[in-house]
């Protein structure tokens, strides 16, 4: 069988388990989301996703002392924050997308190869529709992270290379 005309989606053993794809944004607060909601639910309707729900998310922010400095290496800073999530489900049920006033993420958990850049093409059109609305003045992205989580358990040790 010729290199090139195997796919990746049909490989033998495929250890993908996880995929986030995920906007951090500044700028924006909850009730500017909640101002531009109804269109990002528009949208997602449009790409299989049948449901919503809100949530709240806990966010620790925690800073540690730089241990090369001399100062003892400590913790400080510790702020607990909650904050308003918007979750959309696709018809995927391995599929979930989370909206919150600093950030927008797609989580896809799979056992097999996904072709992520369907879901980055719905993450960008979210992305468009939050940056391009006069509801959110001071609206800017602050970075893109896409994270591949594979899984792989070794049953058999003599299988180690």
């Amino acid at each position: 069988m010729d290199k090139k005309s195997i796919g990746r989606d049909v490989l033998k053993y495929n250890f993908l388990k996880k995929i986030i794809i995920r906007f951090d944004y500044d700028g924006m607060d909850d009730t500017e989301l909640d101002q531009v909601i109804s269109d990002i639910s528009m949208e997602l309707k449009k790409h299989g996703y049948m449901s919503g729900t809100v949530g709240t998310a806990k966010e620790m922010q925690i800073q540690i002392n730089d241990p090369e400095s001399g100062e003892n290496p400590e913790l400080y800073g510790r702020k607990v924050r909650e904050q308003k999530v918007y979750i959309f489900h696709n018809e995927n049920p391995k599929v979930k997308l989370n909206i919150s006033s600093d950030s927008v993420c797609i989580t896809i958990e799979e056992a097999r190869y996904v072709n992520c850049l369907t879901y980055c093409d719905v993450l960008w059109k979210v992305m468009k529709i939050i940056s391009e609305s006069d509801k959110v003045p001071f609206f800017i992205f602050k970075r893109f992270g896409l994270r591949k989580i594979n899984q792989c358990i070794l049953t058999d040790i003599r299988y180690l290379n």
